[in-house]
């Protein structure tokens, strides 16, 4: 085995210890401590890039500090560097993503090593001189950040990706380094939503996505679509904020989604998932003004936040990258089917509760009240299919095939059926101690309410990506025994 990957293991465990001694005899306060330790590892790791050929090699050693920093977590042995009032599970996600670069990228290792770069120099010169440095703090996601942090975050990246469009002898131009600025604005944007150490895998996966697509693969027609991606996303989300139809972290999520999917599918792509936005928020807008008692049965109401965004399009996103890494005609079909899926589960949810018509429990059939999970209604089931509809409608001119795009409608039909199901037996219920309501929401009538029915994390953002998961899955399996 080559000696010098021995020692630096050793070193690298040494440092850990060495961190956690630190910070419990207060040398140095915890969260410099944790950013030091950020900062030698990801060195260390990327010399271990370096030295070592062997991709099965890399990726065990990646998974073994994985299992064994979330043991010594799990166990409560790393108190100090892991203590910033909650359970972190950065240091995990640290080796976790370098094993996960290292299995995707072996053939292009460069863009393993930069992606992990920006992890490790950017993330912790940010954190860095946000802590030692910074005055004016911010929240986007749920992580306090700092917007002196977000800047030093911004250059660095800048930085890297330049230093590697150097060493590979890229000619600069106007449009390549307004790839840089766009890809780095992202990361950042990526980096300020994380919280609890999820920027450790975030951020190097994102990074090498778009390293790989932009800069390994890109063109001039790519970087095209990127520049109008861009500015499209950016205005959606400005605008989502102005007419109040997300929250800034909802608007941030809408951004990165907004960029990816136009700026790697184009209209193809966004054209489904645009309508269902713009659409969707209309409906909600108007149904809020005339019937508004409804919404104190719902977990969240007006603005949507980071969770129902992603509920209703990380799927889709995850459906564009794969397309763009491995072309097929089949993966826009899922991604249509996804976005039919949430778009039928929500007009649903909005005609149907537009008026107070009679309701009625998916599972007993008996009547209950408008807006309880579960409950479907005449006019909601209309509203369903035309959700449906309006989707496969727009992605018509990209699917000919008349009978996919009936098979696409009835399927998202019946998710929408499936997201009531599961609303009516797993999804979490509480009842208010004061008015005695059956809620979504954990405080109601300022008094935290009780669990009534249901599992305690299977909220309604989680429904609705089940739901559409499960949709998938019964799509795929109908293709693989060639049932359609």
């Amino acid at each position: 085995m080559n000696i010098e990957l021995v020692i630096i293991v050793i070193l690298l465990l040494g440092a850990i210890l060495i961190s956690e001694i630190a910070a419990r005899r207060k040398w140095l306060p915890e969260i410099i401590c944790r950013k030091l330790l950020h900062l030698f590892a990801g060195t260390v790791v990327l010399r271990i890039m370096t030295i070592v050929d062997n991709q099965l090699l890399l990726v065990i050693i990646g998974l073994s500090f994985a299992i064994l920093l979330f043991v010594i977590i799990q166990t409560g042995v790393l108190k100090e560097i892991n203590s910033t009032g909650r359970r972190g599970w950065g240091i995990v996600f640290f080796p976790l993503s370098f094993s996960i670069l290292v299995f995707f990228f072996n053939n292009e290792l460069i863009v393993a090593k930069i992606s992990f770069a920006i992890m490790t120099f950017s993330d912790s010169f940010a954190a860095l001189f946000g802590i030692l440095f910074a005055k004016n703090n911010y929240y986007l996601g749920t992580g306090k950040k700092s917007y002196l942090g977000s800047t030093i975050f911004f250059i660095t990246t800048l930085i890297i990706l330049s230093l590697l469009l150097i060493a590979t002898s890229v000619v600069f131009s106007p449009q390549l380094i307004s790839m840089i600025f766009i890809v780095a604005f992202i990361l950042t944007i990526i980096e300020a939503l994380s919280s609890k150490g999820s920027d450790n895998l975030f951020v190097p996966l994102f990074a090498a996505v778009l390293i790989k697509l932009v800069f390994i693969n890109g063109h001039s027609t790519s970087q095209i679509d990127l520049t109008v991606g861009f500015v499209l996303a950016l205005f959606t989300a400005v605008t989502s904020i102005r007419f109040k139809a997300l929250t800034k972290d909802g608007a941030a999520v809408t951004f990165i989604l907004a960029f990816i999917i136009y700026g790697f599918g184009g209209l193809k792509w966004t054209l489904p998932i645009f309508v269902f936005f713009v659409l969707s928020s209309v409906l909600s807008k108007i149904r809020h003004s005339r019937n508004k008692l409804v919404e104190e049965r719902f977990e969240k109401s007006g603005n949507r936040d980071a969770n129902q965004v992603l509920a209703n399009g990380a799927v889709g996103l995850i459906l564009v990258i794969a397309n763009s890494f491995f072309p097929k005609e089949l993966f826009y079909h899922f991604y249509v089917l996804y976005i039919a899926s949430m778009c039928a589960d929500t007009w649903g949810t909005e005609i149907g509760t537009f008026f107070k018509n009679k309701t009625y429990s998916i599972i007993t059939f008996r009547e209950v009240d408008a807006g309880v999970s579960g409950g479907v209604s005449l006019l909601g089931t209309l509203g369903s299919v035309a959700g449906a509809l309006i989707i496969v409608l727009v992605s018509s001119h990209w699917i000919e095939n008349v009978w996919m795009l009936l098979i696409i409608a009835c399927l998202a039909f019946i998710s929408s059926l499936i997201d009531s199901l599961l609303g009516s037996t797993i999804q979490v219920q509480y009842k208010c101690n004061i008015c005695k309501l059956d809620t979504e929401k954990e405080i109601h009538c300022e008094t935290k309410t009780n669990l009534y029915s249901g599992i305690k994390f299977f909220n309604n953002d989680v429904v609705n990506l089940s739901s559409g998961i499960v949709i998938l899955l019964i799509f795929y399996l109908l293709i693989l025994f060639r049932a359609i």
